[in-house]
């Protein structure tokens, strides 16, 4: 792999086309970008932003014009703004000023340009997206200098470089150094040499260690010097792409709980720290000191301890979705404050939820009839007459009828357990209804290992001493009805939730699967006004957060949630079970699903 200053030296080398790593940014408009996703055009061009350079703006017209010309032959276009002065509003505003519509990468941690070897802006590369090879970089033309400018420009190296490589030619040699803005660096890496035991484990320990350690969920354990070092290249590689951590949410928006995401100089630290070899330095490890063990129940012994009896995992292959109903012994109605869902074999179960039954049956029943035909609701009304109840009151028969539906998790569920996180502790003032005799159903998706494994799911409930002011309730904004096309590169879906009273939203928590690629959630007030509340620009079936406001968010009768996003049903997501299947809704992960769940107490 490219460590520092490795692209310059191969190309001082003779190296005629180095390999650039991988990396990943989100753009002005805040969506996520991962330069490997842009195989579809056969090269990449990376220009160099600042916002307020001269030549820069003085340029803009020029990479408007090349951008026009180069874009249908299979040519993609990428900004990437490294100005620690900058942020996504300036260079938004920038861009709309010089008419630029391309995508601005912000490389907020400035690790990308180090990489990339830039000091300069105004600075064009062109990157084969076959293998990543940086094929040339260069300025745009001979126009620009540093306080003057050519009527005409006398060379467009770009051009001609961009001609070349699209004929199947060397790109022309001899294209000067970019005349550009110099590039300010918060932490140069050259002097910024970060301190194993005082810098980077801290870090370590805060955003890494809760699932690298032994008995975690995480691969392999940071329980020492030497093992981390060992895994140190791979460490630099998912901080590149920000594959890790593993926290999504995008920050422009309202604060969440729990937020596990790396600061940029976090992530500067951790990969300087790479790059200059990482070092053990002097004094004691303090990642060798033993862990304390991880407690079975963080929160204590349950109330009420429910189980699943023992799951046999085959060592390959896909596994069908395991499904149990376990009828519960209460004899009265109770409140719970909380749940933890846990395996007894994490390394197996990717994800898992509980039920109670007829909860979700009545939601799906309400929604269906909420979807139809005027001549519809008439009939849906006879039919429940026919069977003895009502829309408000159902017969247990109409429940029912949609049963099936209800172990897919479409509006609601209990509790659920995901990589990291299973606990759930309600909202001060808040619990659930668990009604006496309820019916717990489970639905577990497993994955192989390798090896034949067991597991055996419990579920812990926490009850209140007496009932709470509120009620916590889930719901969801769901669209099932769509067909996501085979190749399909941002197929876009919507649905949405309304409230016909006032609520106040706890958290968030989005469900697609594979091909699922983004998610945000929206409240449409009554007054016309808009507010985004949370954006998820980077979904992953493996990480399926549950989003917590710091300060829940109140709204009045009438407010929409609206959940938009897109899917990448194309070859080049890397997580695509079949870009050639055009994908309907449904439950398992070869399916799709577009679950936009809403955590909510009602005033």
């Amino acid at each position: 792999m490219l460590f520092p200053l490795a692209l310059l030296a191969a190309l001082a080398g003779g190296d005629p086309a180095p390999r650039v790593d991988d990396f990943a940014c989100l753009d002005q408009h805040g969506v996520f970008h991962r330069l490997s996703r842009h195989g579809d055009a056969r090269f990449v061009v990376l220009y160099v932003f600042m916002d307020d350079c001269p030549i820069v703006r003085l340029g803009a017209g020029e990479l408007r014009a090349l951008m026009e010309e180069f874009a249908p032959p299979g040519v993609r276009f990428l900004g990437l703004d490294a100005a620690p002065q900058d942020d996504r509003a300036s260079i938004l505003a920038e861009a709309s000023e010089l008419g630029l519509e391309l995508p601005i990468l912000i490389d907020d941690t400035q690790c990308v340009a180090e990489m990339l070897g830039l000091t300069r802006t105004a600075e064009a590369l062109v990157i084969e997206s076959d293998g990543l090879r940086l094929r040339w970089r260069g300025p745009l033309d001979d126009r620009l200098e540093y306080g003057g400018q050519r009527a005409e420009a006398g060379r467009r190296f770009l051009q001609e470089a961009l001609e070349a490589l699209l004929a199947g030619r060397e790109p022309p040699s001899g294209a000067p150094a970019a005349k550009g803005c110099a590039l300010t660096f918060v932490e140069p890496r050259a002097q910024h040499a970060p301190d194993y035991a005082r810098d980077v484990v801290p870090i370590l320990e805060r955003r890494c260690v809760p699932c690298h350690r032994p008995g975690g969920i995480g691969p392999w354990a940071m329980d020492g010097h030497k093992r981390v070092h060992g895994f140190s290249a791979m460490m630099r590689s998912v901080l590149l792409e920000r594959r890790m951590t593993p926290w999504h949410a995008d920050r422009e928006y309202a604060a969440l709980r729990g937020d596990l995401g790396l600061r940029p100089e976090e992530t500067r630290a951790l990969v300087h720290w790479v790059e200059h070899g990482a070092p053990r330095g002097a004094g004691e490890d303090p990642l060798a000191r033993a862990a304390d063990p991880l407690p079975e129940w963080p929160l204590g012994p349950p109330d009420l301890i429910v189980e699943m009896p023992e799951q046999s995992i085959p060592a390959t292959g896909l596994i069908p979705y395991r499904k149990k109903t376990v009828e519960l012994e209460l004899d009265s109605d109770r409140w719970v404050r909380a749940v933890d869902l846990r395996p007894s074999n994490a390394r197996v179960l990717h994800h898992g939820f509980a039920f109670i039954r007829g909860e979700q049956e009545l939601q799906i029943l309400r929604d269906h009839y909420e979807r139809l035909a005027p001549g519809g609701k008439q009939k849906m009304l006879r039919w429940l007459e026919e069977l003895g109840g009502t829309l408000e009151d159902p017969p247990q028969e109409a429940l029912d009828y949609f049963a099936p539906m209800a172990f897919q998790g479409i509006y609601a569920y209990f509790a659920k357990y995901v990589p990291g996180e299973g606990l759930e502790e309600m909202p001060p003032g808040t619990g659930r209804l668990l009604p006496a005799r309820a019916k717990i159903s489970f639905q577990m998706h497993y994955t192989a290992y390798g090896v034949e494994a067991t597991d055996r799911p419990r579920l812990g409930i926490y009850f209140h001493e007496t009932p709470p002011p509120l009620e916590l309730k889930t719901t969801a904004a769901t669209d099932f009805q769509f067909l996501l096309p085979a190749g399909a590169r941002d197929f876009r879906v919507e649905a949405e939730r309304r409230f016909d009273h006032a609520f106040t939203l706890h958290a968030v928590a989005p469900h697609m699967h594979y091909r699922g690629r983004s998610m945000r959630y929206t409240a449409l007030l009554p007054d016309g006004t808009r507010r985004v509340l949370m954006s998820l620009p980077e979904y992953s079936f493996d990480w399926q957060t549950t989003y917590t406001f710091v300060e829940p968010l109140s709204f009045p009768a009438g407010t929409v949630i609206l959940c938009d996003g897109s899917f990448d049903n194309s070859r080049w997501n890397e997580h695509n079970p079949d870009p050639t299947a055009d994908v309907k809704f449904g439950p398992r992960t070869e399916n799709e699903m577009f679950v936009g769940y809403l955590v909510y107490t009602a005033e």
